[in-house]
C-alpha cells in the first residue's frame, strides 16, 4: 500500500506544478499583451497631434501678430494723461472701480483707436482661421478644453 501511494501522490504533485506553470504563463503573455496593447494606442493617439503643428506661414502670422499687439500697447500708453495714469495706481479704488473709471476717462481719439485696433485684430484671427485644417481645428479646440478644465481644478 505504501508503494501505490508514492506514485499518486507524485502525479498529484507534477499535475499541480503544471498547472501552476501553466497558468503562470498564460498571465505573463495576457500581461504582456496588455501593455503592448497599451503602447499601440498611445501610438495611435498621437499621429493627429503631429499632423496639428502650424505651418511657418501660420507662425509668421502669429508672431506678426503679436509685433501689432505690442505695438498697439505702447502707442496707447503714450497717449494717457497724467490723470488716467493715477486712476489706474490709486490705491484707494477696487480694481473694478479703477477701470471703469479709467474706461470713463477715454478721449474720442482713444476710443477710436482702440475700436480701429480690434476690426484689425478681428480680421487677422478670421484670416488666420481660414489657413487652420480641420485637424489643426480640433487640436486647438481640445487644448482649449482642456485649459478650461486645469482652470476648473484650481478653482476647486
Amino acid at each position: 500500500m505504501v508503494l501505490i501511494y508514492k506514485p499518486i501522490l507524485i502525479t498529484v504533485v507534477m499535475k499541480t506544478i503544471l498547472r501552476m506553470s501553466t497558468l503562470s504563463l498564460i498571465g505573463i503573455l495576457f500581461l504582456s499583451n496588455f501593455i503592448s496593447g497599451q503602447e499601440t494606442t498611445a501610438v495611435v493617439k498621437n499621429p493627429s497631434a503631429r499632423n496639428a503643428k502650424l505651418t511657418e506661414e501660420q507662425r509668421a502670422m502669429l508672431k506678426a501678430n503679436r509685433e501689432k499687439q505690442v505695438e498697439f500697447k505702447a502707442a496707447f500708453r503714450k497717449t494717457l494723461s497724467a490723470d488716467q495714469i493715477n486712476t489706474l495706481t490709486d490705491p484707494r479704488l477696487t480694481r473694478y472701480d479703477r477701470i471703469k473709471s479709467f474706461r470713463a476717462s477715454f478721449t474720442d481719439d482713444q476710443v477710436a483707436m482702440i475700436r480701429d485696433h480690434r476690426k484689425q485684430m478681428n480680421a487677422q484671427r478670421q484670416l488666420f482661421r481660414s489657413t487652420l485644417t480641420d485637424i489643426q481645428k480640433k487640436h486647438i479646440k481640445m487644448m482649449a478644453m482642456n485649459k478650461k478644465r486645469l482652470k476648473n481644478l484650481k478653482e476647486l
